[in-house]
């Protein structure tokens, strides 16, 4: 590697001095740090916190303090493959007739979930031996809640991803221990193109308001920012060291000093790249600084010694380490001042 160096450092017969591919050489060390950081994780720290989608659909009741109440029920804009005149499931587990209320349901298109869908099953039992929850909303006063849940089986996440494709919008029904409706939400969305259900839908019986939790997934241009973030700061490292490590070449009268920008963009780039990449080894932090500075002194060192051969290897060493120490503590005292 150093002849390669040495050999890129002659000139040619015509005099011209030889260009090394070094931006090239940048351009890939740059990339490659963004593509792994990608790929382990580093961009989607920004999305860390956002809720992961739930792979049943749940249902939360607000002030459903209707004492007949007992079962909640889906309502869906059936389509005819999905159709059956009659779930013996519903019927046979929960004891209704088949001629209860909520079998015979259709308005506006829509049908019971529960009664006439082949994959319908019966939401939970919301009385008996179910408990209550309360919150304490922003406001003081406590919330009763019940929480209904559809497809907690293993086969119920493929169930739920069915259901929110071919049918996003749904209404909501609660039940009394006959079949007959109590209550219909309005319609609610579960699932919109580029976004995800993250809780249970809330519906809040009393004001007959539906509340859905969708996330939306981030888009192209947010992303690009996460990666613009992550590249931030190693350009703004890059360019502290660059900076401070070419003024100390300048005291030490190092010149060409173009030498020193060369390599220490390579270096600060590598340096970075393994420190990130120790992160997630276990190696304490401290620890892992030090032997990678350590090992970019030594390296700079070697590399100087070839290109810079009128000077001793003694005084390109002194200048190494204090070069490396100065761009270390400044970079140091810009995070003091930052923070």
């Amino acid at each position: 590697m150093f002849r390669r160096i040495e050999k890129l450092r002659s000139s040619s017969a015509d005099g011209t001095e030889k260009k090394w591919p070094f931006y090239n050489f940048c351009s890939l060390a740059l990339a490659a740090a963004v593509l792994i950081g990608a790929a382990t994780g580093r961009p989607s720290e920004a999305f860390a916190n956002s809720p992961a989608p739930v792979q049943y659909l749940g249902v939360r009741l607000e002030h459903a303090d209707i004492p007949d109440a007992a079962y909640v029920d889906i309502l869906i804009p059936i389509e005819e493959d999905d159709y059956t005149e009659n779930m013996a499931q519903a019927v046979k587990e929960c004891g209704f007739s088949e001629e209860t209320e909520a079998a015979g349901y259709r308005e506006g298109g829509y049908v019971s979930y529960m009664f006439h869908h082949r994959d319908g099953e019966p939401g939970k039992i919301l009385t008996g031996q179910e408990p209550v929850y309360t919150s304490t909303p922003n406001n003081g006063d406590e919330v009763s809640q019940r929480v209904a849940y559809f497809y907690t089986s293993a086969q119920g996440m493929e169930k739920f991803q069915k259901l929110k494709e071919k049918y996003p919008v749904i209404k909501l029904a609660l039940l009394d221990v006959q079949g007959n409706i109590l209550k219909i939400s309005p319609e609610c969305t579960i699932a919109k193109k580029g976004s995800y259900l993250t809780g249970a839908v809330t519906w809040d019986v009393s004001s007959n308001k539906v509340e859905t939790h969708l996330y939306k997934r981030p888009g192209p241009a947010y992303l690009l920012l996460m990666i613009l973030f992550l590249v931030l700061p190693l350009l703004l490292s890059i360019l502290l060291t660059v900076v401070t490590e070419t003024a100390a070449g300048l005291l030490f009268r190092i010149r060409p000093v173009k030498w020193i920008i060369r390599v220490n963009l390579v270096s600060n780039l590598i340096f970075n790249l393994a420190l990130y990449l120790t992160g997630s080894s276990g190696i304490p932090y401290p620890m892992a600084f030090v032997l990678l500075e350590a090992a970019v002194i030594a390296a700079e060192w070697r590399i100087y010694t070839h290109v810079y051969p009128e000077f001793t290897s003694r005084r390109l060493l002194i200048f190494s380490v204090a070069a490396n120490c100065t761009s270390m503590a400044a970079g140091y005292f810009l995070n003091v001042w930052y923070l």
